[in-house]
């Protein structure tokens, strides 16, 4: 039986998994034209946000209440992760000597605000579902 204790697999999953997130943040770059470090910061909280939601989907893929009931909120959390970019692109900038009135999209209470949107429009929806499917008051 042939026995070897080497991580070389492990190794290019680590190297592979670095050159996506690297291509992920280059093309975030290109899409939403800002800088490459804002890009690197937005992709690396995307990624991480996905791979919890696949991990909760592929974890309660038996009980579909869970991932029913979690989708909303993990949809709005997913929604903070592109703050750096709003931010950015509504002209708030760290170290800049001149500050600027924000664009709507760029205030944090807009931002929360439609995180509260997308909360309320999920379980809203998901409310109307249950409510139309039971047959009592």
């Amino acid at each position: 039986m042939n026995r070897t204790d080497n991580n070389q697999i492990e190794i290019l999953f680590v190297v592979l998994g670095f050159l996506l997130l690297i291509g992920f943040a280059v093309w975030i770059k290109k899409i939403f034209e800002i800088p490459l470090d804002i890009a690197i910061n937005t992709g690396i909280k995307i990624v991480i946000w996905i791979a919890l939601i696949s991990f909760i989907i592929w974890y309660f893929r038996s009980n579909f209440n869970v991932i029913k009931l979690t989708t909303p909120l993990m949809l709005s959390l997913l929604w903070c992760s592109f703050f750096p970019i709003l931010d950015y692109k509504a002209g708030i900038r760290d170290n800049f000597p001149i500050k600027i009135e924000p664009e709507w999209y760029g205030t944090a209470f807009w931002q929360f605000i439609i995180f509260l949107a997308i909360n309320g429009i999920g379980y809203g929806i998901i409310y109307y579902q249950n409510k139309r499917n039971n047959d009592y008051y």
